[in-house]
């Protein structure tokens, strides 16, 4: 079994980044859509801080308030996505996944929030990760989901990633 050290593993991830992703660059010079890139200020932004992001977009979400929706979702949103004993169903960009979840709203499907847990320390793009469970209502039938995602509450508020699916 070989061991790699930290630094030679960090400088690894650093070449792969740079080598497959480009430079990061200002969401003003991306043509595919806001980059994320970290800032040099530092706020006092905490993990309840992001939890409340998450807790406002699915409230929001909810209440079929697409406005509200709009707002808790980060300008530099990757993706929302959901998977289902039915299939998979995921849209890319914050436009994108607007329209769906417009549409998923417009169809009636109800979100109910339980559990969501933070980690305590920002990733390398400054968000906090969580995890959650909650309750997805569509078509009648309720379905105990559990996911995963990202949220800032700084640079570009509001939930970057949102993962979702039913066992």
């Amino acid at each position: 079994m070989a061991f790699v050290s930290v630094k030679a593993t960090a400088m690894a991830a650093c070449f792969l980044i740079t080598a497959c992703g480009g430079p990061l660059q200002p969401p003003d010079q991306r043509a595919d859509g806001p980059s994320v890139v970290a800032s040099a200020a530092t706020t006092d932004c905490t993990p309840g801080d992001a939890e409340q992001k998450v807790r406002d977009f699915v409230t929001a979400f909810d209440r079929h308030d697409m406005l509200a929706v709009d707002a808790a979702m980060s300008d530099a949103l990757q993706w929302v996505s959901l998977t289902l004993p039915t299939g998979h169903e995921v849209a890319y960009g914050k436009s994108e996944a607007l329209r769906y979840l417009a549409r998923r709203a417009e169809a009636g499907d109800r979100w109910s929030i339980g559990v969501v847990q933070m980690t305590p320390e920002r990733g390398w793009d400054r968000s906090f990760s969580f995890f959650f469970r909650m309750t997805l209502t569509r078509d009648g039938i309720a379905h105990a989901t559990a996911g995963k995602g990202a949220a800032f509450c700084d640079r570009f508020p509001g939930v970057s990633v949102w993962s979702m699916g039913a066992p």
